[in-house]
Formats: structure tokens, sequence, C-alpha cells
């Protein structure tokens, strides 16, 4: 099956790969209202995370992320949007209802029926395979060939 990929919202964003508003604008920095930067988490030992909670609890700044992807893709002949597990779901939601187009989960391995997985990759942390590794699987229905995703 070919799925042609168009963007990826980064995993792991730091200021320089995050969208922000002109300063004229934003006395604060976009990018750091974002997300509170927790320098060590110790469930997994990742030496910083990026914690999304503030970002949910005020409305007006979840709706401005929202606009910003929605102007970044706008136009560009979307057919589905993808989210991972968790933060995507939360911002591929909303995203997706707004260009008007279908989501689709991307979730751990044996997390969802009737699906089909990836290739493993790995992380900063142990994964399902205690070595660092998981792989993603999506519903056998979310894409067809030619999706623009």
């Amino acid at each position: 099956m070919c799925v042609r990929v168009l963007a990826l919202i980064p995993l792991h964003p730091t200021p320089s790969n995050l969208p922000t508003l002109p300063p004229s604008h934003d006395p604060i920095p976009f990018t750091a209202r974002i997300a509170a930067v927790i320098p060590y988490y110790a469930f997994h030992g990742v030496d910083r995370f990026y914690d999304i909670s503030g970002l949910m609890l005020n409305t007006a700044l979840f709706r401005r992320t929202v606009d910003i992807l929605v102007d970044r893709y706008k136009g560009q002949a979307i057919d589905k949007i993808g989210g991972f597990d968790a933060r995507g779901f939360v911002l591929g939601t909303p995203l997706a209802l707004a260009l008007d187009v279908p989501f689709f989960m991307l979730r751990k391995q044996s997390k969802l029926p009737n699906s089909v997985t990836g290739a493993s990759y790995s992380k900063e942390y142990k994964g399902d395979d205690a070595q660092g590794g998981d792989a993603l699987c999506i519903s056998r229905t979310a894409i067809t060939p030619g999706d623009r995703v």
C-alpha cells in the first residue's frame, strides 16, 4: 500500500520546530506557552518531558495552536489526518475537523483491533519489547492506496 505523507508534527518539539507568533503580537513566546518542560520525567527516565496539560486547560491557547496548524495545512489536498498516540489525538482531531477530513489513530502495537502493524522503532525509553522499541499500528480500513495523509 502506498501512502504519501505530506508533513509530520515534530515528536520532540523544540522552540526551533514549533510555529510562533510575531514577537510584536505575543509578549510571551508562543512556543513556551504550548508545553511546560519538565526537566526529568522519572517514570521513564527521560531527560525532559513536554507537558501539554496547560495547553488543554487554556482554550484560547489551544484554539490558537489548532489555528496555526490549520493555516499550515489548509489548501494542501490532504485526504486524512493521522494522529500518534496520545498527543496526536488531542491535536489531530480538531485539525481534521477544521480541515473537514477524516481522522485516524496510530497506536502502539496490540492496542487496536483489526489493525496492521508497521516496522519496529526505537525511542529514548524502554518500550513494549523492553529494549526501547515499539511498533505502531493503524486500522486496516484507515487509509486506502493514494491517500494523502
